[in-house]
Parts: structure tokens; C-alpha cells; sequence
């Protein structure tokens, strides 16, 4: 009888050490993908923005409506504050420039758009930019 446990013994410590090492490789994977995942999270998610303002100018004795549209900005991340910061600087840079200057530039709308991606914020930018006439 002691003979038949040794030999019991013997032929499970194989299936043992071979669980062992699925379960070891097991835990691996799993811990890789919880530190890809922790790392995906830790990244910054770039935002894109850009502020478009509606202007009034006063052109030859003629009162002319037109949009004047930002660069695109790309940031890791965009809060009140720095939306307020981007477009009071577009703003005044349109008060300060030569035609709002000379055609008494007026700025009738502001508005500010951010999107998830670059592609998005362009196709959006372009439609205000291209004229369909």
C-alpha cells in the first residue's frame, strides 16, 4: 500500500507543477493588461479647440458681417479657465488688429468649440472657413 502512494505521489507532482505554471502565466497576463490599462489611463486625452467670433465692420459706408476663426489648439486638458484664457486672447488680438481698427470692428458672437479629435476640430474649423457659394 505504501508502495501505490509514493507512486500516486510521484505521477501527481508533474500535473502539479504543470497547473502551477498556467496559473503563473495566468497571473502574468492578467497583471500585464492591468498595468496596460492603468497606463492607457494615465496618458493625457488631447483635446482640440478653437473659438470662432462673429464680427461686424464697417466697410465703405457699409455695415459687412464676418466670422473670424482661431487655430486649432491641441491640449491634454481643457478646463473653464483655460477656455476663458484662449478666447480672451483671440478677442483682443481681433480688437487689436488693423481692420477691426480701421473698420471699427465690432464682435457680435463668440463661441468656442473643443472636440476629441484633431480631424473633427478640422472638418468643423473648415466649414466656417470655405465658402459653399
Amino acid at each position: 500500500m505504501k508502495i501505490q502512494n509514493l507512486n500516486l505521489k510521484l505521477e501527481m507532482t508533474p500535473h502539479i507543477d504543470s497547473l502551477m505554471t498556467q496559473i503563473k502565466a495566468n497571473q502574468k497576463v492578467q497583471f500585464d493588461e492591468i498595468d496596460r490599462k492603468l497606463e492607457e489611463h494615465s496618458k493625457p486625452k488631447m483635446q482640440y479647440l478653437f473659438v470662432k467670433l462673429s464680427v461686424m465692420e464697417n466697410r465703405i459706408s457699409q455695415m459687412q458681417e464676418s466670422n473670424i476663426i482661431s487655430p486649432i489648439q491641441e491640449l491634454d486638458r481643457i478646463d473653464d479657465e483655460i477656455k476663458a484664457r484662449l478666447e480672451d486672447q483671440v478677442i483682443s488680438e481681433y480688437l487689436n488688429s488693423p481692420s477691426a481698427k480701421v473698420y471699427q470692428g465690432k464682435i457680435l458672437q463668440k463661441e468656442t468649440f473643443v472636440f476629441s479629435s484633431y480631424t473633427e476640430a478640422s472638418e468643423k474649423r473648415k466649414s466656417f472657413l470655405i465658402s459653399k457659394n
